[in-house]
């Protein structure tokens, strides 16, 4: 299988640990131009660039790389950026509420933005497509800036749960090159991150926010593509690899599980 982090040109920029900034910053740029026109520019649906964009142009792309790559808008999202500047003087202190860590509440979110869609006719109304880009950066920017990890991306986000259920029938995964490099691992890098040897609270590479250690984990469910786990890997041993399409719809974790422990 291709490890595309192992392809001349293209793998040394994902590699790069300024990746990520670089991509979100033209989407951060162009999501800016939508508030302002949509705010500013004509109220005509057709001839404003946030609804053009955001309920045509947008939507076709966003499904079309999800199939050809996974989950790329995630790797690339604007709304993150604000926040990892934010976090460079505000560091978050609480952790998500156990109660609702699970799927409800971004799946209420998404079926909020559907109704709204329909109610506000935000296909039509370059004025409430503006607005709902606003107060997507403001949710964003608020819920990181109050909780640690990534709790905006992995529970409350209603296109990110998207773009994670689609991501399932992606061709691309990222996961280990050598499940053996990882046994004999101590350290853990992948999701606790890169610590100063000098001073182990400070953290100089992020390991996943969303918590999913690498060598046990099945599919795209819930990875952004953010490939901080490659970064933090002291051993080179994560890989974005190609795979055969949907793999983790044919197997369920927790029946196979449930077999061999039944054998026994």
């Amino acid at each position: 299988m291709t490890d595309w982090l192992r392809v001349p040109g293209l793998g040394r920029f994902l590699r790069w640990r300024h990746a990520r900034p670089v991509l979100q910053l033209p989407l951060f740029l162009l999501a800016l131009a939508l508030i302002a026109h949509g705010f500013l520019g004509p109220q005509l649906a057709p001839k404003n660039l946030a609804t053009v964009l955001t309920w045509v142009h947008y939507r076709g792309i966003l499904v079309l790389a999800l199939l050809i790559a996974g989950n790329l808008f995630c790797l690339a999202c604007p709304f993150m950026l604000p926040r990892a500047l934010a976090r460079k003087l505000f560091k978050p202190v609480l952790s998500w509420p156990r109660r609702f860590r699970n799927k409800w509440l971004a799946i209420a979110l998404f079926a909020l933005v559907l109704f709204g869609y329909e109610l506000f006719d935000l296909w039509s109304s370059p004025w409430w497509t503006a607005w709902l880009i606003v107060a997507y950066f403001a949710a964003a920017l608020v819920i990181d800036a109050l909780f640690r990890h990534a709790s905006f991306c992995k529970w409350v986000c209603p296109l990110g749960q998207f773009n994670f259920a689609a991501s399932t029938v992606s061709p691309l995964e990222v996961r280990v090159s050598d499940p053996g490099v990882c046994a004999g691992c101590t350290t853990y890098d992948c999701i606790r991150g890169t610590r100063d040897p000098e001073d182990r609270s400070r953290v100089l590479q992020r390991g996943c926010e969303m918590a999913l250690f690498l060598p046990l984990k099945q599919g795209n469910m819930d990875c952004t593509f953010c490939l901080d786990c490659a970064h933090a890997c002291p051993h080179d041993n994560v890989a974005l690899t190609t795979r055969l399409p949907a793999s983790e719809l044919w197997i369920d974790p927790r029946r196979v599980r449930r077999r061999r422990f039944s054998r026994h």
